[in-house]
């Protein structure tokens, strides 16, 4: 089911912190420009979800707008709202993609009510559903929150993929694709967003890296299978940034303006924001979405 924010105070200026944080990161090194404190809360997940120790900060930054959290998914939501509690997929929604690989409602897990949407099968042409209406917008600045479950570990991915893309187009456009990829200094497999068809490309992984830069050698962010994760991004394509949280915490290293080389002028005109998978050179696997909602100002974790 899809609406509208209707609440009367405005947003913060960053999304307020997830009422359950998850701790994500690799144990070693920090991979963000600010060292985050520890973690010590209980996961929004059914199942565990640290993959380090959770003293290590692996470049997030908790973000709190002072503010209690809003309980209402849909709050700030201007664009789109779904829960996906209907049972069949809302007709404001477009998909893009091979026949056989339209998502499904899906009974047999959600992260809220008792539904969500999945993609049984991703393929290297990518299965992607995205708004009917509403993008781009004045000022081409779209957050865009989803609460997302894998099927497999980031880790056994195997090569480059993505989940959440903006676009100037439904398929073979200018794309800025957060997903995951091996990182070319140190080989994991880690959270990257890679920027493709509006010039060269560049990659960004989330301990920092930047394809063309020199290796750090930091681990990065990676997510496990069956867990529940609150993923908001910001697609800016007037200031030409984007920034990533995960269960309410930013991570810096994934905060990119010039891609670290001076770039300017890169972003596309974001016309679609898309849901859903691609496999590139990996494998992504089943995927569910639940509560995504998509809006021009931050939306947070309810």
């Amino acid at each position: 089911m899809i609406g509208t924010a209707c609440g009367e105070e405005p947003p913060p200026e960053d999304p307020p912190a997830s009422t359950g944080l998850t701790a994500f990161g690799d144990s070693g090194t920090s991979t963000g420009a600010d060292e985050a404190p520890p973690v010590e809360t209980s996961p929004t997940s059914t199942s565990s979800t640290t993959t380090g120790d959770a003293e290590d900060s692996s470049g997030a930054d908790e973000v709190s707008s002072g503010d209690p959290p809003s309980t209402d998914p849909c709050d700030g939501a201007d664009i789109l709202c779904d829960d996906f509690e209907d049972p069949a997929l809302d007709p404001q929604w477009v998909y893009t993609g091979a026949p056989g690989n339209m998502p499904v409602i899906d009974e047999g897990r959600a992260f809220a009510g008792t539904r969500s949407l999945t993609f049984p099968t991703t393929d290297t042409q990518g299965a992607f559903v995205y708004p009917a209406a509403g993008l781009p917008v004045a000022g081409d600045r779209i957050y865009v929150r989803a609460y997302v479950n894998f099927e497999r570990e980031m880790s056994a991915m195997g090569g480059h993929v993505s989940y959440i893309v903006g676009a100037n187009a439904p398929s073979n456009g200018a794309e800025l694709r957060l997903g995951a990829s091996q990182n070319f200094g140190n080989g994991q497999m880690m959270v990257d967003v890679n920027l493709l068809g509006n010039g060269p490309e560049y990659t960004q992984f989330s301990n920092g890296d930047v394809t063309g830069g020199a290796p750090s050698g930091a681990p990065g962010v990676t997510l496990v299978a069956d867990t529940w994760y609150c993923i908001e991004a910001l697609y800016d394509g007037s200031a030409h940034e984007f920034r990533l949280w995960i269960d309410g915490m930013e991570l810096s290293a994934m905060h990119v303006t010039d891609w670290q080389m001076g770039v300017t002028n890169w972003s596309p005109v974001y016309s679609v924001v898309k849901i859903g998978g691609q496999n590139y050179s990996g494998s992504l696997g089943q995927i569910w979405f639940d509560d995504v909602a998509m809006g021009t100002q931050p939306l947070g974790c309810p």
